[in-house]
């Protein structure tokens, strides 16, 4: 075992600089996200097996590296299965020229550039760009717009952080999302978490952690 991390940014980090392991076993929820994150900021060249309690995020598992996915709580048999499954596939070698048909046809990644709201009257369509932030709140979304406007949506944080273009939004804490545009204040803290205030917003609680905090001023500085 070469190391154990808890965060999205120290995951890219240690990965930026050590040799690729030969495997990761990965959990979906981390402490600052969705592991999925991961795979949008940096080059991820080996296989995973992801964990989790949740199942609803087998399909986009098996987008990216995944050998396998595992369901909590873990059963031994499974673990080994799958351990398993990456032996064997690590001694099958894929021809050069199928490997690069391979990466050629791989489709780039895309982001929504609308979302579909659902009104007590029907559906509409908002543009992303229109989105200041977004908080979750009693297993709902709330949606407020640069214009003032609320919306909301009964999707998960999860799946519309990995939906959203990660140059545009970032991902404050287990609550917030937040445009760019919409930082209003920016405050360092003498514990190392910064203090966030945004346009339209009246909670003067917002915080990000310290160990988010290099991955926010990092964002920034893009």
């Amino acid at each position: 075992i070469l190391g154990i991390i808890e965060s999205i940014g120290e995951t890219v980090r240690w990965l930026g600089s050590n040799p690729p392991p030969d495997l990761i076993l990965m959990d979906i929820q981390l402490a600052d996200g969705s592991s999925f994150e991961i795979f949008q900021r940096t080059q991820v060249s080996v296989p995973v097996i992801f964990t989790t309690a949740f199942d609803e995020y087998a399909i986009k598992a098996f987008k990216v590296n995944s050998i396998d996915y595992l369901l909590k709580p873990i059963d031994k048999e499974e673990l080994a299965a799958a351990l398993v499954k990456f032996d064997t596939l690590r001694g099958m070698s894929v021809p050069d020229n199928l490997q690069k048909l391979m990466e050629q046809i791989k489709a780039p990644v895309r982001y929504r550039d609308r979302l579909m709201i659902k009104t007590h009257d029907g559906l509409k369509s908002i543009e992303t760009k229109q989105i200041a932030y977004i908080k979750a709140l009693d297993k709902l979304l709330y949606i407020y717009t640069f214009s003032g406007q609320v919306h909301i949506q009964d999707e998960s944080l999860e799946e519309l952080e990995s939906s959203l273009d990660p140059a545009t939004f970032f991902r404050l804490n287990r609550k917030y999302i937040a445009h760019i545009d919409a930082l209003e204040k920016i405050l360092t803290q003498s514990s190392g978490k910064i203090r966030v205030e945004l346009k339209h917003c009246k909670d003067d609680d917002i915080f990000i952690s310290q160990t988010r905090a290099a991955d926010f001023k990092a964002w920034l500085d893009k």
